[in-house]
């Protein structure tokens, strides 16, 4: 084994057991035991810029905006979209990640990143930085299939706005 792919898995294991899980690096308020369903929901809904389900079609890398590292690019996420509650409602949209690859082909491990996968639909909380769309592993961002109570609770909040 080389000497870099020692110190690449020395770090990535570094990282992982530093952040623990997603939840403990990212700077979420705690929650509390008088909170429901509605109140997560509502509150996840005003920290982000647009909600919304979609599909992935793409994950691809473009060139970081950034080129401190020379060659390095970024993952984004392309989505076919579907319902929105928040938001300006596109056909299709891509989601801006921070997962870096470098000119090599190396990607590195980003613990609030959250991991998405083509083919599959989500349920995501997007925030808005710098113009660009992004939700990672610190927001209420899930797969569809795990998101209907939240889909009820986003339902319940729109029909009480109309």
């Amino acid at each position: 084994m080389k000497i870099p792919s020692l110190i690449n898995l020395a770090t990535a294991l570094a990282i992982a057991m530093a952040s623990g899980s997603v939840a403990a690096s990212c700077n979420v308020r705690p929650g509390l035991a008088s909170d429901t369903a509605q109140t997560i929901v509502e509150l996840a809904v005003h920290n982000s810029s647009a909600v919304f389900t979609a599909q992935v079609t793409a994950i691809e890398y473009i060139p970081a905006e950034d080129q401190q590292v020379k060659g390095r690019k970024m993952q984004v996420v392309k989505l076919a979209t579907g319902t929105w509650w928040k938001g300006t409602p596109s056909e299709q949209i891509t989601l801006h990640t921070n997962i870096p690859r470098d000119a090599d082909g190396t990607d590195y491990i980003v613990s609030t990143e959250y991991r998405y996968e083509v083919g599959r639909s989500y349920l995501i909380y997007a925030t808005s930085a710098g113009g660009h769309l992004y939700a990672d592993g610190c927001t209420r961002t899930r797969k569809l299939a795990a998101a209907t109570g939240d889909i009820t609770e986003l339902d319940a909040l729109k029909a009480q706005a109309n």
